[in-house]
């Protein structure tokens, strides 16, 4: 219900990871870092884990945690239709990773909504790294990270983020960035071809 404690946040982080998590989604913060979720983030990436987190959503560059934490993917939201950031998501150049649209569909209670904030920016951008984790499963949680930002698109947003927005496009062109190795069974794209006739 919009409440809990960073020590369930580490649990959860960690219960993820043993039950073999590929990339988790952290839509939460706090003001402060927690000692337990940052032993639980070190475990995580032990385990060759990508995390990624939302920013935050009062406008402020204070940093947010656990987004700000080390190794962690930090989204923030950027305004639907453009490369601006949204006047409500958290910003800072040195935590801020990469922008995401703050505004999408989601299904509640069998009916859609809805959803804006950096809490659903942040699922845009894990969903991505699940894909090009099921696509080149031989990379590892940082090349997974390095084809994300340095192939999203340049952002409109110069000192308030560290890198970039994402557009429809942008999955396309993260699985195929040369920094992401490709598995010697698996080409690119083999999973969404259509067979010729």
């Amino acid at each position: 219900e919009g409440v809990g404690s960073m020590f369930d946040v580490a649990a959860g982080i960690v219960w993820a990871a043993d039950h073999g998590a590929d990339v988790i989604n952290l839509s939460l913060g706090g003001r402060f870092s927690d000692p337990a979720v940052t032993d639980a983030l070190t475990y995580a990436y032990a385990r060759d884990v990508v995390v990624v987190a939302s920013a935050g959503n009062d406008g402020k560059s204070e940093k947010s945690y656990p987004a700000a934490e080390p190794g962690v993917i930090s989204v923030g939201g950027i305004v639907n239709g453009q490369r601006n950031l949204h006047p409500l998501s958290r910003r800072g150049p040195t935590w801020v990773d990469v922008a995401a649209p703050w505004c999408n569909w989601v299904v509640m209670s069998g009916s859609p909504d809805y959803f804006c904030g950096t809490s659903s920016s942040a699922p845009l951008v894990t969903g991505t790294a699940a894909l090009l984790r099921t696509i080149r499963p031989a990379a590892d949680r940082q090349l997974i990270a390095t084809a994300l930002l340095t192939t999203a698109d340049p952002a409109s947003t110069a000192g308030v983020v560290g890198s970039t927005a994402i557009s429809p496009a942008w999955p396309r062109r993260a699985t195929r960035s040369r920094s992401v190795p490709r598995s010697p069974r698996q080409g690119p794209w083999r999973c969404c071809r259509r067979a010729r006739r």
